[in-house]
């Protein structure tokens, strides 16, 4: 049988040759994309004749040697891994024209806002500052007629967290050394209320005020009236009933105080015992209040009420105050019950209801009646029976319509005088306002990080919704160094008094603190919860710019909730029209009804 013959190694060499080859441009192929792969010196490309063309490896690897590929010899598969660069998948070029043909109508319809509304932004003063610098707004600016874009329209939103925008101060503001006491007042320049009323001194109330009077006003801190107790002294001389309405701050108590103290000083030289009954919401209100009629008829012969450790406020008799020599009667409706309940109220001839807009809400409603109904009012709806009466003067930070159609239901309309300020309802301008849109969650460090600032001067005063949060809060800013301290839990006439006094620290409380109170070193007002009502936020803002306060002030709020941002919204629209607040309605769905006695 034959045997087949077996090709020998030279014969098989060749063939061996070609695989080896077809290897080659097989890897070669594969591997191609990873220039830096080939090594250096590999074919990349082959022509039809087989041989190598001039384009090689370190060629290419040369042209590329600023960063798109890097060297590979030697490198294991992970030292590879690491050093692959990812190809920049640039947009097409129709999407780039698209995007520079917005870019440029943007750009034409910016420029065409500006000539037909911008202003001279060199020049003109910043109001509105925004964390989005295209929204911010400058001293003059207008607006097309419609809706005018917001920064804070769409803060219900969670993406625009962190967002914030400033109201500016604008308004200037002087300080005054005066001879009497060394005490600083800041009277703003260019605001109703509180400027000095143009040319009057006190000296031109001579005839309508005691002198005595005026001598304690200048010593406690009132150089010159502002316009507010211009005007109201001017119309304290009717027999009408009175409404004052001025912005929180600008001496409504002394614009209604003065006067009053003249006249029960007149009736008493004249042989009349007329007395005076003063409501207030609080009773931190109550003993300020006190303290400035105290201060205010000082060297005569008016006695003011002052309530004793055997008062109490929880309930207890008042067996000693029908004896009590006293002209003027400043509490809280629940205590002047009390009070009026004991003894003859003919006598009183004028009923003062500060922050009239708390006092004649739903929850004062039914115990003010009971007090009319002690205290006879003139021109009254509800003492139309009964000739004379007291006068009963209204004072307030806001006068909504809601809260007029509820004096109407006290005193005839036409026996009643509006002393109103033009700019009610508007913002306070001397007073920096920021807002901050933040989560639940983040409150807390935002705080901290306020408070921490270095440079801090005066007092801050930190609103909470309710007593739970309150609470919280104190406790969280301790654990975290910051002493602080609560008003409105125990001892509150000492703590006031206390917190008064004070050149610092942080004060945390509820709308409590937010009526009326006076705290003359408070720089800063934090709304840890912004509040729900305008009114409140309105009378938040009060606790710092005021006649007497040391520091100009500053304003800034947490905000979250689409309910909160819709005050937001109607703030920062008040602010860009540079006109009242819009929406500042309060809790006045009840009536003043005739009580029998």
């Amino acid at each position: 049988m034959a045997t087949a013959s077996v090709p020998s190694k030279a014969e098989l060499g060749p063939a061996r040759r070609s695989t080896a080859q077809k290897k080659d441009r097989r890897r070669s192929s594969d591997t191609f994309g990873l220039l830096g792969s080939l090594g250096r010196g590999v074919p990349l490309f082959r022509g039809k004749s087989g041989l190598d063309q001039d384009f090689s490896a370190p060629d290419v690897n040369s042209g590329l040697k600023h960063g798109y590929e890097k060297k590979t010899e030697g490198l294991r598969k992970f030292e590879l891994r690491e050093q692959k660069t990812v190809p920049i998948i640039s947009e097409p070029l129709s999407l780039s024209h698209a995007k520079k043909k917005k870019k440029e109508r943007q750009q034409k319809a910016l420029e065409e806002f500006n000539r037909l509304y911008g202003v001279d932004y060199e020049n003109a003063k910043l109001v509105i500052s925004c964390a989005r610098s295209e929204f911010n707004h400058y001293e003059g600016m207008r607006y097309p007629a419609g809706e005018i874009p917001l920064v804070s329209q769409y803060w219900s939103k969670s993406k625009y967290v962190n967002d914030w925008f400033t109201i500016k101060p604008l308004k200037a503001i002087i300080c005054y050394r005066l001879c009497y006491g060394f005490r600083n007042s800041l009277c703003f320049l260019h605001s109703t209320s509180f400027d000095l009323g143009s040319d009057w001194i006190w000296e031109q109330f001579f005839e309508k005020l005691d002198s005595k009077v005026i001598e304690n006003a200048i010593k406690d801190g009132y150089l010159k009236p502002t316009a507010i107790q211009v005007r109201t002294c001017l119309a304290f001389a009717s027999a009408k009933h009175l409404f004052v309405a001025a912005e929180t701050g600008s001496g409504k108590t002394a614009a209604y105080a003065i006067p009053l103290l003249s006249q029960l000083l007149r009736d008493l030289n004249d042989g009349f015992n007329s007395k005076a009954l003063v409501l207030v919401p609080t009773l931190e209100l109550m003993d300020q209040t006190i303290l400035t009629f105290e201060k205010l008829c000082e060297g005569t012969v008016v006695k003011v009420y002052k309530r004793n450790k055997t008062d109490g406020f929880s309930g207890a008799t008042l067996n000693s105050v029908p004896t009590r020599k006293w002209d003027v009667l400043v509490c809280t409706p629940g205590l002047s019950c009390k009070v009026l309940s004991q003894f003859d109220t003919s006598s009183v001839k004028t009923v003062v209801v500060d922050e009239a807009d708390m006092l004649l809400d739903d929850s004062f409603v039914s115990i003010l009646s009971d007090i009319f109904s002690l205290v006879k009012l003139r021109n009254s709806e509800t003492n139309r029976d009964t000739p004379g009466g007291a006068r009963i003067i209204f004072c307030s930070a806001s006068c909504p319509e809601t809260l007029q159609d509820i004096v109407d239901s006290v005193v005839d309309r036409e026996s009643l005088h509006y002393v109103r300020s033009p700019r009610i309802h508007t913002l306070l301008s001397h007073v920096k306002q920021k807002f901050i849109r933040v989560r639940e969650m983040e409150k807390m460090e935002k705080l901290a990080e306020i408070l921490e600032r270095p440079g801090t001067k005066g007092q801050s005063l930190v609103f909470c919704k309710d007593k739970l949060t309150r609470n919280y809060v104190s406790r969280t800013l301790t654990s975290r160094g910051f002493q602080n301290t609560i008003l409105g839990e125990h001892n509150r006439k000492e703590v006031f008094l206390q917190l008064a006094e004070s050149t610092y620290g942080v004060i945390v409380a509820t709308d409590l603190a937010s009526r009326g109170l006076d705290f003359p070193y408070l720089s800063h007002v934090i709304n840890y919860d912004f509040p729900l009502q305008m009114t409140d936020y309105i009378h938040r803002v009060g606790r710092v710019g005021r006649v007497s306060s040391k520091y100009s002030g500053r304003v800034t709020s947490f905000v979250r909730s689409s309910p909160e941002v819709t005050l937001v919204n109607a703030i920062e629209l008040a602010a860009r029209y540079d006109k009242p607040i819009s929406g500042l309605e309060a809790d006045h769905n009840s009536v003043v009804e005739e009580r029998s006695g």
